[in-house]
């Protein structure tokens, strides 16, 4: 058998609570086939929605190793790549995603997508690691990119694949008007909420000392 992608999502369609992992296309030798991008997800169209969900693992021939195309919310991308440009998105928005850990030769996390609310940090390339052609706003990444506004880039202080400290710069750092529904771990947001996938929520201490 040769390369799969993991899901082909049409337009008007939506994908949730799934983790998509070592999906992969082939190189193609016709120009303009879509079989050679989205390694995870192929998204026909920009109202096809990826909601609470992992991509990991995944890798595209061309571009899009996580995710070609689409509108992603709450979503952890990490382990990705791309033969060339996006190892975790291409031509994506994201909304309250962390994207960490992916690699391309150009822009290892987000190529020509947007990004809010979203962490963007620690993904590997040749030029361009992070972000590459791409617009982000109250997200965390390095470099701070020239556009958009409200991004920091400290460390996200992540302890896990998509969930960050509670003495993280990000908690508290993303705008309300960018979160929606819940965050990845089916938690609400706070408000103002945290960038990335994850909120951190504070648990009072019960039992004897």
């Amino acid at each position: 058998f040769g390369p799969v992608r993991c899901v082909y999502l049409a337009a008007g369609a939506t994908l949730s609570g799934f983790t998509l992992t070592k999906g992969s296309t082939t190189k193609s030798l016709v120009s303009g086939l879509d079989v050679d991008v989205g390694g995870g997800v192929y998204c026909a169209s920009t109202n096809a929605v990826v909601t609470n969900c992992v991509l990991m693992g995944n890798s595209a021939a061309r571009r899009g190793g996580g995710a070609y195309g689409g509108t992603l919310y709450n979503c952890i991308l990490t382990g990705n790549s791309a033969g060339s440009s996006g190892g975790a998105a291409y031509k994506s928005t994201l909304y309250n995603c962390t994207v960490t850990g992916n690699s391309a030769e150009q822009g290892g996390g987000l190529s020509r997508s947007t990004a809010y609310n979203s962490i963007v940090y620690d993904n590997m390339a040749a030029f361009e690691a992070n972000h590459f052609e791409s617009k982000l706003n109250y997200c965390c990444t390095a470099p701070l990119p020239f556009n958009g506004v409200g991004n920091i880039d400290a460390d996200p202080q992540l302890v896990s694949m998509g969930h960050i400290a509670a003495t993280s710069r990000c908690r508290g750092a993303g705008n309300a008007e960018y979160a929606a529904g819940v965050d990845i771990d089916g938690e609400p947001w706070a408000s103002p909420p945290s960038i990335g996938c994850d909120e951190v929520h504070s648990e009072a201490l019960t039992g004897p000392l």
